[in-house]
């Protein structure tokens, strides 16, 4: 099935035979990741005048925070002339050194980005920041705008913030200002990728979700018939991010007890090919009959591309071989255009599965459960 000029979609044709529900699009159009994608953003010019001319970014974010932003960049930074953009993501000292080590600490800009402003990492890395003598008016914060730690020291300071929304979770959040505005900074239209995810969401709300609903049935009818490990294989080292963003959104917002107090998941699992047909591939061929395998392939027949792409076909007949169903998204060019598509259609498709299991998509209270030991 073609999703649009540059996407098709390889799947069984009997995942087809259903359309999503009034109630199921209803629900959709009321969640808060929908609301935020229609919502215009004219200009970030007031909020690009509060920040410093810099060198570099340095972007301090946990999951959602950072996820997206990092997907999308990975994806582009070969292809676009884009500015440099470190992620720290993790509290280790050799991940912090490394970055830290490659910036002129005059020139650098900080985005410090939670969305509840208390995020235990995100704090602690911000006095260790200021420990190793970094200045104030190199720190911008994304948050929301109710009271949290982060707020306090910025009035405190007299660090600028930009307000996101505080009902869309982190792990929703990739098409929206918090993933926007750090690609604003470094060059990157982000203008496309908004407008392909809602052009997107228009076009197959007209047919019932048709092709998102195809690939949820692909899930679920998996899923109740005990394969209830979902693998993700992008054969481009571009998409590895992006494979972890499906990780954090299958596995936060589909992880959880039921309305009937019973576990559910769908544990999605990510690999690279074709460098993991080399160490988990007997894994998923031979091994126990709980598995599914989503690919995602550039059609780049040039350099090395072209024999990634052959093993990737290969690897798809073997599954088929011995019955590991599995499903192909094919991408002619990964763009901006492309990116906003795959991200929308898996916004759509894990909070239906989830409506289908009876969780909410959207919360996480066992992480809470984290955060109240903690502290």
């Amino acid at each position: 099935m073609v999703i649009d000029q540059n996407i098709k979609l390889n799947i069984n044709e009997k995942y087809f035979s259903s359309v999503l529900s009034d109630d199921e699009i209803e629900f959709l159009e009321e969640t808060e990741f929908i609301k935020e994608l229609k919502t215009e953003i004219n200009s970030l010019e007031s909020t690009l005048n509060k920040i410093p001319n810099f060198t570099d970014i340095i972007l301090i974010g946990f999951g959602g925070s950072s996820l997206g932003t990092k997907a999308i960049y990975d994806s582009l930074k070969n292809s676009n002339k884009l500015k440099r953009i470190f992620f720290i993501d993790n509290l280790d000292d050799e991940i912090f050194n490394k970055s830290i080590g490659e910036i002129d600490k005059n020139k650098a800009l900080f985005l410090f980005v939670s969305k509840s402003g208390n995020t235990y990492e995100v704090i602690s890395l911000l006095e260790h920041i200021i420990k190793k003598g970094f200045k104030k008016d190199r720190f911008h914060f994304i948050t929301q705008p109710l009271s949290s730690q982060l707020k306090k020291f910025a009035i405190k300071n007299n660090i600028a913030i930009t307000n996101v929304n505080e009902n869309l979770g982190g792990r929703y959040s990739v098409l929206s200002i918090s993933t926007f505005l750090p690609l604003e900074l470094i060059g990157c239209n982000w203008h496309k990728i908004k407008k392909s995810a809602l052009d997107f969401y228009n076009f197959d709300k007209k047919n019932s979700f048709k092709i998102c609903s195809s690939l949820i049935n692909f899930y679920m009818n998996n899923y109740q018939n005990g394969k209830n490990i979902s693998c993700f294989m992008p054969y481009t080292s571009r998409l590895s991010s992006f494979s972890e963003w499906i990780m954090q959104l299958f596995g936060e917002s589909l992880g959880k007890k039921n309305l009937g107090g019973y576990p559910v998941a769908l544990t999605p699992v990510n690999y690279l090919g074709p460098k993991d047909q080399h160490s988990q591939l007997q894994l998923v061929l031979d091994g126990p009959p709980d598995k599914t395998m989503t690919f995602f392939r550039v059609n780049k027949n040039e350099g090395l591309n072209k024999y990634s792409n052959i093993e990737q076909i290969a690897t798809a007949q073997a599954l088929d071989e011995v019955n590991v169903p599995y499903i192909e998204i094919e991408l002619e060019d990964l763009n901006e255009s492309s990116l906003g598509i795959i991200f929308i259609i898996y916004e759509i498709v894990v909070s239906i599965i989830g409506l289908k299991l009876g969780v909410n998509p959207f919360d996480q209270p066992a992480v809470e459960l984290i955060k109240k030991k903690i502290k």
